[in-house]
């Protein structure tokens, strides 16, 4: 063997991996499998070869510590030593072509496809997933390069809910569309091992708008999604539970959003950033118009989200129609509640019966709960709306009124207008006159404040003032003869 050979250890990652789907060598890109040998093209001036360790912690050809160099004595080692223990690596020979010893050979240029860490699923087997909520439990149980925690700290029927949410597919497609496969939410990052704990955990959350929740004694994972059909808000509050101290905060531009636009990793781009918006200035024209010009009156409210773990262009855009529909249906609501609602976690959905604002179980998702010094509860809520997570949103939703009070503007016609034809006789005996009585059914608006009944000849534009009243009928003394409309 030359010694102008090269001998390269390519660590991939901490924990074992599912194999490599390709490399790239100087630009160029070879598909490749996972097997343990193979070839890779574009290393001007060598041969090469490569061999995949996949990281188990065994002590198999495909295990940690496992050395393929071992007849080279000076690149030996013994499995005993644990090199490599528990990382995925390549071990890569570049041998100098005969007839090019003694150039100036520079070493290419290398990258990896990966196909990702293998995690416990739900089942408690250990395999690849690109499900953010198998990944984030992984993380944080794994005691190679996680956190270490003990199974029993983690609430596993929220993460398997969590995970279900993810792997939701879009109904909305026709089954031969090639989108209709698409997962809602997936994961695809590399987690640096030696940043903060929460630095990681709020990157996997981030793919798929995610929390992690400690909630008696154990992590539990939630993740915002549309009530199911069948199911209803987790609990009513009305005069009953409800104890005070109502805060009503509507929107303001400091939030409010009418374009959320997310950067994310494009696989098709060499893997770097590329943008999504939501609602598209030309893909989601009637949205985009309704938003910027007829609800905000020509504002750019324009805001900007960072999914450094999302690698799908649907997904992207999914997470950005949440975002922006986040913040224009953003309406907030606190008050204190009976202990009851200690029952509630945050990401449950509620349901308010309060007679100030004119609401009539009106949906909430609960953001924080305090429990107060009095044995009382704090809520802190956000407004809900089932249509925020309808995916494939090309059309905005309708306009949530943030109160059922009636417009003071405008009020109900009242109904049932008859009239009643009689004759009476003055003090003064002026002789018989006619008398009309109006009647109509009260039209039952708050901001009604009385009636105004008129009159003309039917063969007349104009109308005359007959009274006003508070009650619902009206009298028409010493009425002519003729043809009248009322």
């Amino acid at each position: 063997v030359s010694d102008e050979d090269f001998y390269v250890v390519f660590a991939i990652s901490e924990g074992e991996i599912d194999g490599i789907d390709g490399v790239w060598v100087n630009g160029t890109f070879t598909a490749g499998t996972s097997s343990i040998t193979g070839n890779a093209s574009g290393a001007s001036g060598f041969t090469n070869t490569w061999h995949l360790n996949k990281g188990t912690a065994d002590s198999g050809d495909d295990g940690f510590g496992f050395n393929y160099w071992w007849a080279i004595t000076a690149l030996s080692w013994s499995t005993s030593h644990n090199k490599l223990k528990a990382i995925a690596n390549v071990q890569w020979h570049f041998e100098v072509q005969t007839g090019s010893v003694g150039r100036n050979i520079n070493m290419p240029r290398v990258a990896f496809k990966v196909r990702g860490v293998k995690v416990r699923n739900n089942a408690g087997t250990v395999a690849f997933t690109s499900n953010p909520a198998w990944i984030l439990r992984d993380y944080l149980t794994n005691t190679v390069y996680g956190v270490g925690l003990d199974d029993s700290l983690i609430d596993l029927a929220s993460f398997n809910t969590a995970a279900g949410i993810c792997d939701q597919l879009d109904t909305s497609l026709p089954f031969s569309d090639p989108n209709a496969s698409i997962k809602r939410h997936e994961c695809n990052l590399i987690l640096d091992s030696t940043k903060p704990v929460m630095s990681n955990v709020k990157l996997i959350l981030k793919t798929c708008a995610g929390q992690l929740l400690w909630v008696s004694g154990k992590y539990k994972m939630q993740i915002d999604d549309a009530l199911p059909p069948q199911g209803g808000p987790a609990l009513y509050f009305d005069s009953t539970n409800m104890i005070g101290g109502l805060s009503i905060v509507g929107e303001s531009k400091q939030n409010k959003a009418n374009q959320v636009t997310a950067v994310f990793i494009d696989p098709d781009k060499d893997w770097k950033s590329e943008t999504v918006s939501w609602p598209d200035k030309i893909n989601d024209a009637s949205t985009y118009t309704q938003f910027l010009t007829t609800e905000d009156a020509g504002v750019e409210l324009k805001h900007k989200i960072k999914l450094s773990g999302v690698t799908n262009f649907n997904q992207a855009r999914f997470l950005s129609q949440q975002a922006c529909l986040r913040s224009r249906n953003n309406l907030k609501v606190s008050f204190s509640a009976t202990s009851e609602a200690l029952n509630l976690i945050p990401s449950d959905v509620i349901a308010v019966t309060h007679d100030t604002p004119g609401w009539t179980a009106k949906k909430f998702i609960v953001r924080s709960l305090t429990l107060n010094t009095n044995g009382t509860v704090k809520l802190a809520c956000s407004e809900y709306q089932a249509s925020t997570y309808t995916r494939n949103q090309a059309l905005a939703p309708p306009i949530v009124p943030d109160t059922n009070l009636p417009d003071p503007t405008s009020v109900t016609v009242p109904s049932s207008l008859a009239f009643t034809e009689s004759v009476y006789e003055s003090i003064a005996s002026g002789g018989k006159k006619v008398r009309v009585t109006l009647t109509w059914t009260d039209n039952t608006d708050y901001f009604n404040s009385g009636y105004d009944f008129q009159f003309k000849k039917s063969a007349d534009s104009s109308w005359t003032d007959g009274g006003t009243t508070v009650s619902t009928s009206g009298v028409l003394n010493d009425f002519e003869k003729g043809t009248f409309d009322f």
